[in-house]
């Protein structure tokens, strides 16, 4: 309407601003779409996709020998396609996923959780939380059941929140872009 060539944002709803970007051919640059959207003539995702996030944290949990894994992951787009980049790199890979949790977002009591991880003996749990305080809940629960395995998660943790409310994220593995 106003003539606008080149629009920085929207993030998080890059599956709905995509589309009016080729519509209207503006040019959108995207601090973090969210989900990813394929690739388009107008529209850019400045952060790196689930996919990009995901390969390098596998490959990491190989060269630490880790073959069983736990996947918690909550019910939204984003954290589900986290899981399931997860789960198709974990294939290739030969890393076995023995149990998988979705979660409600804004999950906070994890202790069923722990006790059935805890029976199934992973060597490590990959968690994709929608929401800091769920995560933040669950690595202290973690911690106060005494379940010693890593958690691996999603670049979510490095949220500054989290890292304030919850000590016990600390040894969380993520990938984070540099």
């Amino acid at each position: 309407v106003d003539g606008v060539e080149v629009i920085i944002g929207p993030t998080w709803f890059g599956q709905v601003a995509m589309p009016i970007a080729e519509e209207t051919k503006t040019v959108m640059l995207s601090p973090s779409t969210g989900v990813t959207v394929q690739r388009e003539k107008y529209f850019f995702n400045l952060w790196p996709t689930e996919r990009q996030e995901i390969i390098p944290l596998v490959q990491h949990m190989r060269k630490q020998d880790v073959e069983r894994v736990v996947v918690l992951y909550s019910q939204n787009d984003w954290t589900v396609s986290m899981k399931d980049n997860f789960v198709e790199e974990s294939l290739k890979q030969d890393l076995e996923i023995i149990k998988m949790y979705p979660l409600v977002p804004g999950e906070d009591d994890f202790r069923t959780i722990i006790t059935q991880i805890k029976k199934l003996n992973p060597d490590a749990i990959y968690g994709a939380f929608a929401f800091y305080p769920s995560q933040g809940s669950f690595s202290k629960q973690m911690k106060e059941m005494n379940l010693n395995l890593t958690l691996y998660s999603t670049s979510g943790t490095e949220n500054p929140e989290l890292l304030n409310a919850y000590t016990e994220i600390e040894d969380t593995i993520y990938p984070y872009p540099i």
